[in-house]
Formats: C-alpha cells, sequence, structure tokens
C-alpha cells in the first residue's frame, strides 16, 4: 500500500484556532497543549519552557557579518491596512532609510499590501530578507518583490497560512528558513478560502458550526464560533492524497531552475513541514544540498503520519549535509540508533553527537543531532 494511503485512517487534528478582532490563538486540545503566545512558546504539562527570542538570535547572528547595511522596518500589517496613517507610518521610517541596502528586517507583523508596495518602491537590491510575524502570526508573502536578489529568507512565527510567493514555491531563494512557524502549507486554499468554503457548508446544512460559551452565566455570556483550520487543512490534504478522483500532481508548475539549497526549519511542527513541503514541493526538495530540522517540543506531525517522514529521506540523493534534532516524537525505541539506515545512499558516513550506533548502543532522542562528517553549521551558508 502506497504511504500516502495512511492518510485515511488518521483522525483529524483536534487543534483550533479561535478567531477575535486582534489575534489568534493555536491550541491543540489534549492533556498536553501548547499555546502559542507573543515571544514565548510553554509547554503547558510543566515541562520545557524556552524563550523563542533565543532561537530567533541563533538562526540570526551566523548571517550579521555578510549583510552589514541592514534595515530594520515596524509594519502595522494587514489587519490595519484601512487605518488612517497606515502609509505615512511607513513612509515616515522609509525616508530615513538607504535605498540600497541588502538586508531587510521586517519586525511586528507581515506587512500589508500596501506596506509592501512602498517597501518594492524602495528598495531594489535586497538579498537577507527577514520577517517576524509576531503575535498575529500572519503570513501575507504573495508580494514579496520577485526583482529582489534574494539569497536568505527567513520567516518567523506565521502560523496556519499558504505560502503563495513564487520565490518560495518555485525555489528561487537559495536558503530559507522557518523558525517556530506552525501549520505553513504549500499548496491548497488559503486559511481565508478554507474559512469560507466551510461556512458556506455550514448554510448548506453539509457541516456544522462549533462554539464555545464565554463568560457563562453573567451578563456577558456569549457565544464565540470556532475554526479548525488545521482539521479543514488535513481534509483538503486528506482528500487530495486518497481521493482516486484527484490529481495529486503538484499545483505549482516545475520551475526549469531551482536555487533553493538550504532548508531549515526550527521548532514546532518542523518534521510534519517538511513532510508538507515535500508533497507539495518535490522538485524543491529534491534540489536540496542542506537540510536542517529540528523539533524539541513534541508537537509535531499534526497533518501527516510519521511514517512519511520515514519514505522521504531515502529519496534526497543530492543532500550533501543533514541536522536532525528531535525530542520526544518518535515511540519507536529503535528508530533513533537504527536511523542512520534512512538516510540517502550517497551519504559514506555521518557524526552524531554521541555515538555512532551499533547493535549494542542507543542513542537518546532528547537533543540528539545527527550530521554528515565534514559539514559545516547550515546557518553558516548561503
Amino acid at each position: 500500500m502506497h504511504f500516502l494511503a495512511s492518510l485515511v485512517t488518521r483522525t483529524s487534528s483536534t487543534s483550533i484556532v479561535l478567531r477575535s478582532n486582534t489575534n489568534r490563538l493555536l491550541q491543540r486540545v489534549s492533556p498536553l497543549f501548547g499555546v502559542s503566545i507573543r515571544r514565548h512558546h510553554i509547554d503547558c504539562d510543566g515541562g520545557i519552557r524556552f524563550n523563542s527570542d533565543i532561537h530567533r538570535s541563533a538562526a540570526r547572528l551566523k548571517n550579521m557579518s555578510r549583510w552589514q547595511d541592514s534595515v530594520t522596518l515596524e509594519v502595522q500589517g494587514p489587519h490595519k491596512e484601512d487605518d488612517d496613517g497606515h502609509k505615512e507610518a511607513l513612509l515616515s521610517q522609509l525616508q530615513n532609510a538607504r535605498k540600497d541596502i541588502q538586508s531587510l528586517k521586517i519586525d511586528d507583523d507581515t506587512p500589508s499590501d500596501t506596506e509592501w508596495r512602498l517597501i518594492s518602491d524602495h528598495f531594489s537590491d535586497v538579498q537577507n530578507l527577514e520577517m517576524e510575524a509576531d503575535f498575529n502570526e500572519e503570513l501575507n508573502d504573495g508580494p514579496i518583490p520577485t526583482n529582489w536578489p534574494l539569497e536568505r529568507l527567513l520567516v518567523s512565527s506565521s502560523c496556519g497560512e499558504r505560502f503563495r510567493s513564487p520565490v518560495i514555491l518555485e525555489g528561487r531563494v537559495k536558503h530559507l528558513i522557518l523558525l517556530l512557524t506552525s501549520g505553513l502549507r504549500f499548496e491548497g486554499p488559503t486559511s481565508n478560502e478554507l474559512s469560507s468554503a466551510n461556512k458556506e457548508a455550514i448554510e448548506r446544512g453539509e457541516a456544522e458550526a462549533n462554539y464555545i460559551t464565554v463568560r457563562e452565566g453573567t451578563p456577558e455570556e456569549h457565544k464565540v464560533e470556532i475554526v479548525s483550520l488545521p482539521s479543514l487543512a488535513f481534509d483538503w490534504l486528506k482528500d487530495k492524497y486518497t481521493n482516486p478522483g484527484r490529481s495529486s500532481d503538484p499545483e505549482t508548475p516545475v520551475p526549469e531552475l531551482v536555487y533553493m539549497e538550504i532548508l531549515e526549519i526550527l521548532e514546532n511542527d518542523a518534521l510534519d513541514t517538511f513532510t508538507r513541503m515535500t508533497l507539495a514541493l518535490p522538485y524543491i526538495v529534491g534540489n536540496l544540498k542542506t537540510l536542517n530540522l529540528r523539533s524539541s517540543n513534541g508537537h509535531d506531525f499534526q497533518l501527516t503520519p510519521k511514517e512519511m517522514f520515514h519514505e522521504i529521506l531515502p529519496q534526497l540523493t543530492e543532500l550533501k549535509t543533514f541536522v536532525f534534532t528531535v525530542g520526544d516524537i518518535f515511540d519507536e525505541a529503535d528508530f533513533l540508533p537504527l536511523f542512520y539506515k534512512q538516510f540517502p545512499p550517497t551519504f559514506p558516513r555521518f557524526a552524531s553527537a554521541v555515538q555512532s550506533p551499533s547493535p549494542n548502543q542507543s542513542i537518546g532522542t532528547n537533543g540528539s543531532r545527527l550530521s554528515q562528517t565534514r559539514s559545516t553549521s547550515p546557518t553558516s551558508q548561503g
């Protein structure tokens, strides 16, 4: 049976998305759940707690020396695009920013379409772009200027959205980093399209709306509708890859040239995100020379089964450097000791943070790091 068929028997994710006018709370409903809040991820079973700023700094510091002429812009984002002074707030920053800079950091939110137009008109030679979605966790990547000679792109804190930029979907950037993201997709409807389709299905009586009661027993009692975007995304994914009447071919046409060689997905659902990217963009993943996957907090495999990840690795025949860090994700006691057997045949040897595995040795699942010998840190490349 093809490994994609395992989607048929997998239950829908219990993740939910609560929408309000100002923010989004992504919560996994189970005895062990994670709540993503501004600049922190808290493991609510009382386990590891970490400040996400540490991970952001680690992903950036090794690249600062290459692009010294960096500018940071604070944007208001799509939610405030219709507010008075939306353009003026950004223009006041741009008038003091050199137009020939090569490194740009966008902070506080993802730019609105209006802000992207202003940024695109001002800068023309951006080679390093960092986008921090911050509290709203949005992603508006479609307007990223395609004329920029981008070499490195870092996307941080964006959750539950679909990539739309050809810079990513066509592999036009050499080095892509997804830092503390969650539920990002590379194909299918956007989150707004999923929500609209679900609303229409409810109106037709084909689906049921879910509500929670807020301030029950008080004069302010009211119901809040809950839209589970991960569940809607999973249903779409399952239908595409298991419905015989659907084509499972990639939506994005295969480009003549793929420039992406370095991919880093750090924390949250890193392995699940990598699997979804492989399904949607196999021509990019197959071109990778360096891969860094870090998933140490146990919140992974929300939309795809672990078996898919097992199937992918042996096929990455172009891979030269592989860095792998996991927490308590895999149930099998012998997974990491035997993990080297899943490496591509092009790997002549590998090194571990512990010892090379043998029948009488085991490698612990907490923080184990596997990489090919003679490799360098991925963040120091590109």
